[in-house]
């Protein structure tokens, strides 16, 4: 196991846009970095005890990560027996300890601590009612979040999706809202052969609004045009939030190349958006804070290729902004750290551990009343 030196977390105030865009930046610490060598890290959770959680696409798959002694221990193995994955990504907190991890099969690991309890096969009720057999996040009582692709009344609703909170042991859905799918492209989607059947080929950067449910029952979800957070309390009211700053951005010929930099097979795609859009997609796009803030990545520019990361309170209001190097991204938070994911020129991954800040005034609903801080 390697070990070096990493960076530590402090506030940096920018001058001209201080009360708008206050920054938060990296500055020199003495933890360690877990030199592992991973390959794609999809999800992670920071157990009570401060052990680390972490799926990959490479070996292990599933493991428990000690920051304490630098150990890395898989948990499980390849397979699909009991206990086994074919490809374990998504990891979601339930209520105390446990926690459910998303399989490739269309099934559930459930951990207490770091040891598997229980697997949830694909024809469980509340799997089946899972868009992709995965939630948008759970809450303390049982509760998740999933995309419900039920038939749509007209033509007209086709570019969007509805919300929909499942009960857990029951897999009854309540519809409480809808996402918006794509934004506009320069082009449409171009079908062609996959594996004997037709497929569709990979729109870069085809954003969609996104949402995510915390352990507490709030919801945030980040919205495209105007890019904004709106949040739905656990009794049912939704918050609308103002629009926060961005710029649209063509994307250009330069801009493609810029994204695609990196990125294999990026640059020869036929349909790209219209504009960059104002947040990213994939594992992190959206993240909890410790303080019940929404985390969300926005995606980097040619003349701004730096990792930012908007943080967003309870009314909708941006209250920092972490500013992390080129290839660096949060990979998530723990209740008094933030992992942060390095990528090395062999795109090789390494996890720090860095100390998350307690006295910068990041309250969930910027001391307003819900009911007054937003909601018009």
């Amino acid at each position: 196991m390697k070990r070096a030196a990493i960076a530590g977390l402090a506030v940096v105030w920018s001058t001209a846009a201080a009360q708008q865009r206050p920054e938060i930046h990296l500055a020199p610490a003495s933890n360690i970095e877990f030199g592992a060598d991973f390959t794609a890290l999809l999800g992670m959770r920071e157990l009570p005890d401060g052990r680390l959680l972490l799926s990959q696409r490479g070996e292990p798959g599933l493991a428990v990560a000690d920051f304490r002694d630098g150990s890395l221990r898989p948990i499980g193995r390849k397979g699909k027996g009991p206990g086994e994955y074919e490809l374990a990504y998504a990891i979601i907190a339930l209520g105390g300890d446990s926690t459910l991890v998303c399989d490739f099969a269309y099934r559930w690991l459930i951990l207490v601590g770091a040891r598997v309890v229980q697997t949830v096969s694909p024809g469980d009720s509340a799997v089946r009612a899972i868009t992709y057999a995965c939630p948008l996040g759970a809450d303390g009582t049982g509760r998740m979040l999933t995309r419900d692709f039920r038939p749509r009344r007209n033509s007209a609703e086709n570019d969007s999706v509805d919300l929909a909170i499942v009960d857990r042991p029951t897999g009854r859905k309540t519809h409480v809202g809808s996402l918006r799918l794509h934004p506009p492209r320069t082009g449409a989607p171009q079908s062609v052969e996959v594996g004997g059947g037709v497929g569709f080929r990979v729109v870069p950067l085809d954003v969609a609004e996104e949402g995510l449910l915390f352990r507490d029952g709030w919801m945030g979800v980040a919205r495209i045009q105007p890019y904004r957070v709106d949040w739905r309390t656990p009794e049912g009211e939704w918050i609308r939030g103002r629009p926060l700053p961005f710029h649209a951005i063509p994307f250009t010929e330069r801009e493609r190349r810029a994204y695609a930099r990196g990125r294999r097979g990026v640059a020869s795609a036929p349909v790209w958006p219209r504009d960059i859009p104002p947040f990213d997609k994939g594992p992190g796009a959206l993240l909890p804070t410790p303080e019940g803030l929404l985390a969300v990545r926005r995606v980097p520019s040619a003349d701004a290729p730096e990792t930012r990361v908007d943080l967003v309170d309870r009314t909708g209001t941006l209250r920092r902004v972490i500013v992390l190097g080129v290839r660096e991204r949060i990979l998530g938070f723990g209740a008094r750290s933030v992992y942060v994911v390095r990528v090395d020129a062999d795109d090789l991954e390494y996890v720090r551990r860095h100390p998350w800040p307690r006295d910068v005034g990041l309250s969930p609903t910027g001391n307003l009343d819900r009911r007054s801080g937003g909601a018009r």
